[in-house]
Formats: C-alpha cells, sequence, structure tokens
C-alpha cells in the first residue's frame, strides 16, 4: 500500500497530516454524493452501497475478525451522537 502525499498538490513529497487525509476524504465522499443525486440516485440508495463498499474495504484492510470487532462498537456511537453532527456542506 502506497502512502497518501501531497505530492500532486504542492510539488513536494510530504505525507499528509491525518486531518488532511480526512478532509479531503470527506470533501470527496460529499462530492461524489452531490454528483450521484444530480444523476438521480437517492440519498438513501448512495448511503447503503457506500457502506457496503465501506465494509468491503475494511474487511479487505483488516480483516473479518477486526471489521467485526470494529463495527460491534458502532451501535453505542450512534447512540451517543457520535455520528449526529454533520461536517459542513454534508447531505441533509
Amino acid at each position: 500500500m502506497t502512502e497518501d502525499t501531497n505530492e500532486d498538490l504542492s510539488g513536494g513529497a510530504e505525507p499528509l497530516s491525518e486531518d488532511e487525509q480526512q478532509r479531503i476524504a470527506i470533501e470527496k465522499l460529499l462530492s461524489l454524493f452531490a454528483e450521484s443525486g444530480s444523476l438521480g440516485v437517492s440519498d438513501e440508495k448512495m448511503t447503503i452501497v457506500a457502506l457496503s463498499a465501506t465494509l468491503n474495504q475494511m474487511v479487505v484492510l483488516f480483516g473479518e475478525e477486526k471489521t467485526a470487532a470494529i463495527m460491534e462498537t458502532v451501535p453505542a456511537k450512534i447512540l451517543d451522537g457520535h455520528f449526529t453532527t454533520k461536517p459542513a456542506g454534508a447531505i441533509q
């Protein structure tokens, strides 16, 4: 696996910070949701497909056992409001 860098942004090859990686990932994902919506894909469909693709990628990266362990923590986080605050530009 290659390390994410800002090479294409600044001409250098410095690794992106965790915050910068998260900011870029959120921007790209929100852009994809907006583009898909403009093509007629419902937010509900896009959300389910994105979650499925994310779980698939987690299994590839972490394996089934670790992914299952991570996912066991999700219900409590949902109920605690961890996912309630939307990032700027989030879909409604």
